[in-house]
């Protein structure tokens, strides 16, 4: 099925935060789109875990602060020692959406603090 909306495919600093757990991380970003992102992760994630992320992308001034629910947890061949999260965006302001799409389809972004 083909993605309803174009993904930015960089490499950004996201800081999550798996919840109900206190401790953040940090990971690297492989792309983001208007409604989620892909990083990888060291340990699987289950499936409908909740997360708080901390988006620094250089298209904004401060980083993007919102929340997000892993859809897939998949090991990376050929050594299968990490995984690809995938995650869909909870909360997000629509200002932040708006951005990462304008950003993603290589538009310059029209605000962005």
């Amino acid at each position: 099925m083909p993605r309803r909306y174009d993904r930015l495919e960089m490499q950004f600093m996201v800081r999550l935060q798996l919840l109900p757990d206190n401790k953040w991380n940090i990971v690297v970003l492989r792309n983001i789109g208007k409604e989620g992102l892909l990083f990888t992760y060291d340990e699987p994630i289950p499936a409908g875990t909740c997360l708080n992320l901390c988006i620094h992308v250089p298209f904004r001034s401060g980083p993007i602060e919102c929340e997000a629910r892993v859809l897939r947890c998949e090991l990376v061949p050929p050594h299968k020692i990490i995984h690809e999260v995938a995650v869909q965006f909870t909360r997000i302001s629509a200002l932040d959406s708006e951005l990462i799409d304008r950003a993603a389809k290589g538009l310059k972004p029209s605000h962005g603090s």
